[in-house]
């Protein structure tokens, strides 16, 4: 609840770990890096309808399963018109080949996602990297010409948002 307020918190990180075939001597779960557990989240948001949550689960399993990752999904009504469908891509980072398994699950959930007209409602850092790769249109151009004038130091979303 406290996330959804807004509120920071770390009660869910233990909860990550379970896919470690030890968990950290000392219970210290906010150690993610050093715990080599493996996270990537990403959310789509969709229109509140019974519909489209069916259609995110579904592209969600298909594309697990192709590539054979695990996840923790969530969905949350935000208003009464849309819901946000919270992704974790949770893996052994000791596992060979974990990473690159991941990250390419990641990537086609995000092409699906796109291609299918949902969108993420905050971007994680794959797809700040991979901004030019995943979204296009005809106004970057234009919206990174007004970010350059009313930020030329580009202090404000540095690297962020195809900025």
């Amino acid at each position: 609840m406290k996330l959804k307020r807004g509120e920071p918190t770390n009660d869910f990180l233990k909860s990550v770990h379970y896919k470690l075939s030890q968990l950290p001597l000392d219970r210290d779960f906010t150690k993610l890096e050093r715990n080599k557990v493996g996270l990537i989240w990403l959310a789509p948001t969709a229109p509140a309808t019974g519909k489209n949550a069916e259609n995110l689960v579904s592209i969600v399993s298909e594309i697990l399963e192709e590539f054979d990752v695990e996840s923790a999904i969530s969905m949350t009504v935000l208003t009464s018109t849309a819901i946000e469908c919270v992704i974790s891509l949770l893996y052994d980072r000791q596992s060979e080949n974990s990473d690159r398994q991941a990250e390419r699950c990641h990537e086609a959930l995000i092409k699906r996602f796109i291609h299918s007209g949902y969108l993420t409602y905050r971007f994680n850092s794959f797809q700040h990297r991979d901004y030019d790769d995943f979204y296009s249109s005809t106004l970057i151009t234009s919206i990174r010409e007004i970010k350059y004038t009313l930020d030329p130091n580009s202090v404000i979303a540095s690297g962020r948002y195809g900025l």
